[in-house]
């Protein structure tokens, strides 16, 4: 060929250059490993939940998982999306090793027509190959009706090297530079140089099922591939371009696939590098040789050589799911629950060091919070939260006195509550009467305009509120504790804010634990349902569920251990179905699901238990964090930790944690910082940045009269 001589001098002088910027630790870090079963397990069953129709992995070349769910099979070619672009790359190595271009030359010498352009001409197919080149990007619509020559002529947005915009018209100008030497040196199309030099000797199949009206192949996009060839493609790529001990393009070659540029380090010549999920934030957990070929759709050729692994995910392109790529390869590569390592707690008191912020609430659907003052008469103060650091708006939240001499929390056991319907949010109380019964009572606020009423008139205490928090109810629900705190005997019991005094009693219900709660739309209500003889010693209890229309009661569980918590949250891992979060002898959360048995008990799905290198292993205080965004793909909860099991005491303790759970993702993430005091009353709040954790601290050493208010940052 007339330009090889030339074009192999060219290559060696790269190659010599590139030795001298390839890093040498390509190590895989040791918190990613190969997938034993009970990993290849977990990644399959995100992979189905989230539309995935294939899911292979390969280790050294053999096939250690494959699951064509949704539709998908062995034999299906599945659209690659943009995971086409990385083919490009690829063929640009076997053009350099043919002597048909060097990655630095300028890209007119082809196209002879950008000569006399002061931008176009100084493009060279390193930038191209690197989304660099400067050109407007474009996109993929109305391919079809365009040409690659029609391609060349897009503008220029910026100079070459300087900016990385994504999109297919650098390819395609690809396309057509390298095809107008292939047709003068060898008489080849693109198309046929592609399936000559790489495909056909390796042994596996692409369709184009994205051309243009000239019958050129969408090179950005447009191909389609069945999972076992994309894989066995992924296998040569890791390999170098070995292929049954025959080499098809020179291994060093290879090394040029991975290096990124100024203007993006995490992509190289048509490759993301170690670079996975939306945010592009490096992930130091993963291999620093990881790299992948990604489409539209959540289409994913990952390739690890330091592991040996190739790995594939396909799926439709639809915004119907959620997919998420460190999510995905944490549970491949990663598997069981493990304390983060790299997570740096950001714990900061708020407010007055010399207040007493008792049980704060934060409002749902809203940037509000409330908390009782228990040195100043126990009054009810709100304030605004600071979206970016949520923070309050005042120095120390007494921005609105909601009202005063409200019950201690000592006797109530519970702290003011929000409550919520289509109307707006009110809060609900405990409050002595003029004869010292505690009653509910409601505040609703209209500015700094505030309006209270007592609801109930019993006689009998009533304390312990929880109100229902939905935003599509006509009216708030409230769920309480009515007896007398000399005499135990009472029960749980719930009523509708506009009909108080109907009281409705929630048989059997297990009232020393804070278990009343309602579903996201109030239907229902779920309380800890006693089966023992004596409701007022506890024994082994269940979870209940009563409809607050036709009041009928069902119990939900029937499993041994006491459940003193029943959350019912919406599930995304479970088609956002309602769930029962509860924690079973304190040890173990527990997810209950409706599969719908013939018994009539729900399923315990998943449990979360705490990190076995924790000291801390029983859990207290358990909640769901209610995230109404679909785009959240995971349920979370919060939990108190400690090192015993014997309640939470009116004794403060001196040592406990604070701590945030994933269910789909497995996530185990301490975000407190380490203090010696005791830590309680866990609550989030969801800004439109961040969500946030907050909790009570009692410094044992000072003042154990005196909550501090701290909150922290979840890294969600």
């Amino acid at each position: 060929m007339k330009r090889n001589k030339v074009r192999t001098l060219a290559v060696n002088i790269i190659l010599v250059l590139f030795c001298f910027i390839v890093p040498n630790n390509l190590l895989a870090d040791s918190t990613a490993r190969v997938p034993d079963q009970e990993m290849l397990s977990l990644a399959k069953e995100y992979n189905r939940k989230e539309g995935g129709q294939s899911f292979l992995v390969m280790h050294q070349g053999k096939i250690i998982g494959e699951d064509y769910p949704n539709g998908g099979s062995k034999d299906k070619s599945l659209a690659l999306a943009s995971g086409t672009k990385s083919f490009n790359g690829i063929v640009a190595l076997a053009a350099i090793e043919d002597g048909i271009i060097t990655l630095n030359e300028k890209v007119c010498d082809s196209l002879t027509e950008w000569k006399k352009d002061p931008l176009k001409s100084q493009i060279t197919y390193q930038q191209l190959l690197t989304l660099t080149s400067g050109l407007e990007p474009g996109t993929h619509a109305n391919t079809y009706k365009d040409t690659w020559k029609n391609v060349i002529k897009a503008p220029m947005k910026g100079k070459p090297g300087e900016q990385f915009q994504y999109g297919p018209n650098h390819l395609n100008t690809f396309g057509e530079a390298l095809q107008r030497y292939l047709l003068m040196f060898y008489g080849e199309t693109y198309e046929q140089y592609l399936k000559r030099r790489i495909l056909d000797p390796i042994g596996v199949k692409l369709e184009w099922k994205g051309r243009f009206a000239d019958s050129n192949p969408q090179l950005a996009g447009g191909s389609a591939m069945t999972a076992r060839d994309w894989a066995k493609f992924g296998e040569w790529v890791c390999n170098r371009g070995i292929i049954n001990g025959t080499s098809i393009i020179s291994s060093k070659l290879f090394d040029l696939l991975t290096v990124g540029t100024k203007a993006n380090p995490a992509y190289g010549l048509t490759w993301w590098l170690q670079t996975v999920g939306s945010s592009s934030q490096k992930n130091d957990w993963l291999p620093k040789d990881f790299f992948m070929a990604a489409g539209a759709g959540n289409q994913r050729l990952y390739i690890i050589r330091s592991l040996e692994l190739v790995i594939v995910r396909q799926a439709p392109i639809s915004d119907k799911y959620h997919f998420d790529d460190k999510t995905f390869l944490s549970l491949l590569l990663k598997g069981k629950d493990e304390v983060e390592t790299g997570f740096v707690p950001d714990d900061i008191e708020m407010g007055d060091p010399t207040l007493s912020y008792g049980d704060p609430e934060f409002e749902p659907f809203g940037t509000r919070v409330l908390f009782q003052d228990r040195v100043d008469n126990n009054s009810i103060w709100v304030d605004y939260l600071n979206p970016e650091t949520g923070e309050f708006s005042t120095k120390d939240g007494k921005n609105i006195l909601v009202d005063t001499g409200i019950a201690p929390l000592k006797e109530s056991r519970q702290g003011p509550e929000w409550g919520v319907s289509k109307n707006g949010s009110a809060i609900f109380y405990s409050k002595k009467d003029d004869k010292g019964v505690m009653q509910i009572w409601r505040a609703t606020l209209q500015g700094v305009k505030v309006s209270t009423q007592q609801l109930t008139y019993s006689n009998l205490n009533m304390y312990g509120v929880f109100a229902s928090q939905s935003i599509t109810s006509n009216s708030i629900k409230i769920s309480c504790v009515q007896h007398t705190i000399s005499n135990p005997t009472g029960s749980a019991v719930w009523f509708d804010e506009n009909t108080p005094l109907e009281i409705n009693i929630l048989p059997n219900a297990y009232f020393w634990v804070k278990g009343l709660r309602f579903s996201s739309d109030a239907n229902y209500v779920f309380y800890s349902y006693q089966s023992s003889s004596n409701p007022y010693e506890k024994g082994t209890s269940q979870i209940a569920m009563m409809d607050t229309t036709t009041k009928e009661i069902k119990i939900l569980t029937n499993d041994p251990g006491n459940k003193d918590e029943a959350w019912p949250f919406i599930a995304p891992e479970y088609n956002y179905e309602l769930c029962i979060a509860t924690t079973i002898n304190n040890e173990k959360i527990a997810i209950y699901r409706n599969n719908k048995n013939p018994s009539g008990f729900w399923s315990k799905v998943a449990e979360i238990k705490m990190p076995e290198n924790s000291n801390y292993q029983y859990m207290y205080s358990m909640e769901p964090i209610q995230l109404t965004n679909k785009s959240i793909t995971f349920s979370y909860f919060t939990i108190v930790a400690y090192l015993d099991n014997t309640g939470e005491s009116s004794v403060p303790r001196e040592d406990s944690s604070l701590w945030l759970f994933g269910l789909g993702n497995k996530l185990a993430r301490r975000v407190d910082q380490p203090m010696h005091g005791h830590k309680l009353e866990p609550e989030t709040w969801t800004s439109n940045l961040d969500v946030f954790y907050y909790y009570n601290f009692i410094d044992v050493d000072k003042n154990p009269n005196v909550g501090h208010l701290r909150r922290c940052k979840t890294g969600l």
